[in-house]
Parts: structure tokens; sequence; C-alpha cells
């Protein structure tokens, strides 16, 4: 089946990557038209060709000593394959003469909860003729077959059944500016940061590294940007739109998203949104908790702005005044009470364990 990245078809055969796109293209995100190749597709040719049963055959017999050479016959199977008439002529028909195509992976196996297939899988940009499409698909299922994909999986215990690819076919942008965005610093594990890279051209080039782009972070707890003076990629309007957008994207999925967009004639595409799988934490210091909150159990859900500032001026106010006053620890090396992380309050164990480590026992 062949399904619009708009239509209302929310399918588990497209993969994690297009469901998503077809999410917020659903809920009003600006994502670039196009077209998704579901799982049955692959199975469609594979099928039409006879030779599911040599595929089969190769990846359950797959062990660490023959990874490479099964790679390779299995890379050689998915070349040769021909795509049926009935497909490729509903192929072409969705395809605009004036436009250029991103051909995109999209895994069923991919961006699973406990695994990550980030980066992978190929994508072939600025596709433009029928032949050069169908060449992309196929080189998206041979993909599935790399070295390092198959490694990996047997790596991962990850099993092979249903082990199939939906393709995604999506208008290219034609970026002057594109980037990366992470909704929580995944070098600091600060969850009110975000963190943009961005650089002239595609995005492709910052994946790669083949430039260096330009960072900026904001903290949109405090309402508060940090970059470069020397940067000139985002004036004010388009870095308040986009960590706007930013925001909005995390709100709808739920939790902490890295971001694939693009800038076309000062329009802000999205490209893609996928779960951080990953985060460090190097700037959480101390122990912190969440124990013997005995409210309710307001505080054992996401906290509300106003709870917040309760808890926050009896631990940084009242407590602080007790703990210094009392001079149980002096004010130079006194550091935060509470905090909020991933919406939820936390006292600062260190601390108080400090503070109580110096009162005489009675």
């Amino acid at each position: 089946m062949i399904v619009k990245i708009d239509d209302d078809i929310f399918s588990e055969l497209i993969g994690n990557k297009a469901k998503s796109l077809q999410l917020m293209k659903k809920n009003g995100f600006c994502v670039p038209n196009g077209f998704i190749l579901d799982k049955n597709t692959f199975k469609e040719i594979i099928e039409y060709n006879k030779v599911q049963e040599k595929i089969q055959y190769l990846l359950k017999n797959i062990k660490s000593e023959n990874i490479k050479q099964s790679s390779i016959e299995l890379c050689t199977i998915i070349k040769n394959l021909i795509i049926p008439e009935n497909i490729s002529n509903e192929i072409a028909n969705k395809l605009l003469s004036d436009k250029k195509y991103a051909v995109r992976s999209s895994g069923i196996k991919e961006d699973l909860d406990n695994f990550s297939f980030a980066g992978q899988y190929d994508t072939f940009l600025n596709i433009d003729k029928e032949d050069e499409v169908l060449k992309a698909i196929l080189d998206c299922y041979k993909s599935m077959y790399s070295e390092g994909i198959l490694s990996y999986c047997f790596d991962n215990n990850v099993d092979f059944d249903d082990y199939t690819m939906a393709v995604i076919i999506q208008e290219m942008v034609n970026s002057k500016k594109s980037g990366v965005a992470f909704t929580i610093n995944p070098l600091t594990g600060i969850d009110k940061e975000f963190l943009i890279e961005i650089a002239e051209g595609l995005g492709e080039n910052i994946v790669s590294g083949k430039v260096v782009p330009e960072n900026y972070t904001y903290n949109w707890c405090e309402e508060k940007y940090e970059y470069d003076i020397s940067n000139k990629l985002l004036n004010k309007d388009e870095l308040e739109e986009l960590c706007s957008k930013l925001l909005e994207i995390q709100m709808f999925f739920g939790y902490p998203v890295d971001v694939e967009f693009a800038y076309e004639s000062k329009k802000l595409y999205i490209l893609q949104a996928r779960a951080i799988t990953k985060i460090m934490y190097h700037e959480i210091k101390d122990q912190w908790s969440t124990a013997d909150f005995k409210d309710g159990g307001v505080s054992a859900t996401v906290c509300k702005q106003y709870m917040w500032s309760l808890y926050e001026y009896i631990w940084e106010t009242t407590l602080k005044k007790f703990i210094i006053d009392s001079k149980i620890l002096k004010e130079n090396g006194f550091r935060k009470l509470g905090d909020m992380f991933y919406g939820r309050p936390y006292w600062n164990m260190s601390i108080v364990k400090k503070a109580m480590s110096r009162v005489p026992r009675i």
C-alpha cells in the first residue's frame, strides 16, 4: 500500500519515522508533502522476485563469523530486484515533474524503545527522475542488509522476524539553511535547555561532519538564549519561532526529541522528529530525590508553576535562612536546595545530609 504523508492513516506498517511525520502533518506542523511505501510493498516486491526463501535462509543462519558474507549476498539480491509494474506506475503517478525528492528509509524496527537505528539506514536526496527514485527505493531496502546493521541486530539480539522496511518519498526542501535541534541538552542533561545546531545548505552536511555548525541554546524555563555573537544564520525572530515550534513538538509527543528542520524562503519545515535515546548528566550535581513528599501527591506528578513557587520559597528562602542563621552551613558554600527535573520537583539530598551531619546529636 502507498499512502500520502497527509493521509489519516497511522499504521504500524510504515515504521516510526514515517508515522511521526504523518502525525505531525495531521496536527498542523509544517512537514513537506510526499508519500510512503508501507512494509507490505516491500514484501510484494520480494515475493514478485521469488527471493523470500533465500533472504530468510540467510537471515536465519547469520553468525558473528559470516555477517560480512551474508551482507554481501543479501545486498546483491536486493540490488537485482525488479519492482513490479503496478507499483512503479503508482509511484510515477504520484511524482510531480517540478519537484525533487528525498527518498528515506523507515525501518519497522527503527527507533524502538530499547534500540535506535538512527543514522544507520540510508537517505537519498535531490532525486528528480522516476528511474532514480526506483533505484533509491531499492538502495533504501539494501541498507537494511549492510554489515553494520546486521551486526547491530545480531549483537543486540534483535530478531529478524518481520524484518522489513517502509520508504518515505518526500518533496525536497530547497534549504538555504538547516539543522538539528534537541529539546533536552544531550551533553549536559539539562532538561530545560534546547540545543540547536544549524548550517548553510542541507542538514546532511551537519550529520556527516562536513561543516561546523552554529550553536544556539535556549532555556525555556528562564526564557534565556545563549549563542556566539558572531552567529549569523538565525535572527531573533527566527530563533524565537524555532524554539516555540520545538516546544510544541515536545509537548505533542510527550518526551524529549531531536528534530531535523530546514528553511526555504524564510519558511520553517520540520523534516523529522524522534525520541532522544541517550542523555548525559554532567551538569546535574549532587544527589536529588523526590522521596517523602507528603502533600497528597501533588509533587509526585508533574508540578505546576504555582506549586513549584511554594516549594522554592520553602527551600531557597525559609530553610536556607534557618541553616545559615543557625551556623550549620556557611552561605559561600551553599548550593540550591530544590530544583525541577523533567517537570517534577526534587530536593537536594547532598546539602541536607551535609547539614544534618553537622547538627549535634541529642
